[in-house]
């Protein structure tokens, strides 16, 4: 530190990013048997719906925002204390796939706790908010949107439906995925009468 140092530098080679050129043949590459004027059209519109979904999102989270700002009511100890120790360990497990170190986090552990905390009462608030519109407009889910989901979920997963299906019955997740449902299916309820 504090110090100047010389040094000498020999180059031994200078390498430079040469891009493909932008072809029908670039396009069969990502899209085969479709020309670049295909793929230009396909990727618009692929722009088109993540705006339109993003747009949809902050819309519904505007709605959930508003609602939770007007509604004040005290949430059942138990259920808060549960849905704190869920929050933390996906905190901690999302902290871990970032690469933060055990003793980081061991450090961390007041402010995780205060965070999960948060999370937890805001799940908590809206859910119960969400149940209450479900029952007060009748929002109910069918066997078909449930397999609508498990369909999603089993392209997502690359797994066909019936192996999707066996999966989260395996691991007892059906009722959470019905949850999941009645839920998304009152925030869009909430979106549309906005």
């Amino acid at each position: 530190a504090g110090k100047t140092a010389e040094y000498k530098v020999t180059v031994l080679e200078i390498k430079q990013r040469v891009l493909p050129p932008i072809d029908d043949v670039f396009a069969a590459k990502w899209m085969p048997d479709k020309t670049l004027s295909d793929l230009r059209q396909a990727l618009a519109q692929q722009i088109e719906h993540e705006k339109a979904h993003e747009l949809e999102r902050a819309r519904e989270s505007q709605v959930i925002r508003f609602l939770s700002e007007r509604t004040q009511f005290e949430l059942p100890p138990n259920l808060l204390k549960a849905e704190t120790r869920s929050a933390l360990a996906e905190l901690v497990q999302r902290n871990r796939e970032r690469g933060v170190p055990d003793e980081m986090l061991k450090e961390k552990e007041a402010e995780l706790i205060r965070v999960a905390g948060g999370l937890a009462g805001q799940r908590l608030k809206t859910n119960f908010i969400l149940h209450r519109i479900a029952e007060q407009e009748k929002i109910e889910v069918t066997r078909a949107d449930v397999d609508e989901r498990i369909r999603h979920q089993a392209m997502h997963h690359n797994l066909t439906p019936e192996k999707m299906r066996q999966e989260i019955e395996k691991h007892d997740r059906m009722n959470g995925l019905v949850e999941q449902v009645l839920l998304a299916k009152t925030i869009d309820f909430l979106g549309a009468n906005a």
